[in-house]
């Protein structure tokens, strides 16, 4: 949805993440995600990075690229019409036929009435497999992905933007003058799963 869309573009806007020129192009562009990866591609030509660190992030672009080509194939290429309709009259005729098929098999035996509950628990779930397979075909429409945008997400990129901005990576005071040392490997000491970083200390 337009309104949705525009809306959701907007906080970005509000926060400073976003400027008004780069919502209404991005509302005017034909393709919105590949005008957003060209937006970030065009973000990182011009950062003062270092080379390694911009390469990942040519790889991570290209990465997200394939990844949203690989999603408009799948939400852009439907499923015959023929196929979907022809699978659901199979199964009401089928399921239709099979109390006649089943009542004279048990006719002699003292359980013939259970045709008709077998018949109904049958039918709930054949025609059930058949309904996840119609929603499969269209798994955009299903699964809540603006949940998942806005929840783990969104709380992953604000740890990561909190940690940058408060330096929270740093070395703690007076840890600074400790540097590992590789206990050396021996193979007791493998065994026994000896063999590791220890503290160390000063002379």
């Amino acid at each position: 949805d337009d309104k949705v869309f525009r809306a959701e573009l907007t906080e970005l806007v509000k926060v400073g993440l976003m400027s008004k020129g780069h919502v209404d192009a991005c509302m005017r562009a034909k393709n919105r995600p590949m005008f957003q990866i060209n937006a970030i591609n065009e973000a990182v030509r011009k950062a003062d990075i270092h080379p390694i660190d911009r390469s990942r992030m040519d790889t991570a672009i290209s990465t997200l690229t394939d990844l949203t080509g690989a999603c408009e194939r799948i939400f852009k290429s439907p499923v015959p019409l023929v196929y979907t309709r022809h699978t659901s009259r199979f199964l009401t005729v089928f399921l239709l036929c099979m109390p006649f098929g089943l009542w004279p098999a048990m006719s002699g035996t003292w359980n013939h009435w259970l045709t008709i509950p077998v018949t109904a628990v049958l039918s709930f779930f054949l025609l059930g497999i058949e309904e996840i397979g119609i929603q499969i075909e269209e798994p955009f429409s299903i699964l809540p992905l603006e949940a998942l945008c806005n929840g783990a997400i969104a709380a992953t990129i604000q740890e990561l933007l909190d940690s940058k901005r408060d330096h929270s990576f740093q070395v703690p005071p007076g840890d600074e003058q400790h540097e590992p040392e590789v206990v050396p490997a021996t193979a007791a000491g493998i065994l026994k799963g000896q063999t590791k970083l220890v503290p160390a200390t000063n002379q």
